[in-house]
């Protein structure tokens, strides 16, 4: 089996409503993002994939990630801030916008539109990552 890695990076700031620590509050990570494509062969270049393939997800995660306050929908904080400046560059999830449940957003969103997606890692801080899989 074959494999590629490729990172991307995004700065974000987020706040887990629930949770009774310190990341209840607003606060930034400087997040690396890590995509595993695997494949049984490599293409008649030699390639698993090219990895300028990969420029759609950077697009996405500069629209979607970067520069963003993450919330879950839910958060009060979120109709504040739409309420307080419609312009507020913000993304909402269903869910806490945890490391654990972006990478699985990130992982669903590329297995619809690439094939041999395995992981996708997304670390917070140097020392503290959560990865999705296909296992």
């Amino acid at each position: 089996m074959y494999s590629i890695t490729k990172e991307f990076r995004f700065e974000a700031a987020h706040r887990l409503m629930l949770h009774k620590g310190a990341c209840a509050n607003i606060h930034g990570h400087s997040y690396r993002v890590e995509v595993v494509i695997e494949a049984p062969e490599v293409n008649e270049n030699g390639m698993v994939r090219d990895f300028g393939d990969l420029a759609l997800f950077k697009e996405r995660i500069a629209a979607i990630y970067d520069h963003k306050i993450l919330l879950n929908l839910e958060d009060p904080l979120a109709r504040v801030l739409w309420s307080w400046n419609s312009e507020c560059k913000m993304t909402t999830f269903p869910t806490a916008p945890t490391a654990e449940n972006l990478a699985r957003e990130m992982y669903e969103w590329l297995t619809i539109r690439f094939r041999g997606v395995r992981s996708v890692t997304v670390w917070e801080t140097e020392k503290c990552s959560a990865t999705y899989t296909s296992e």
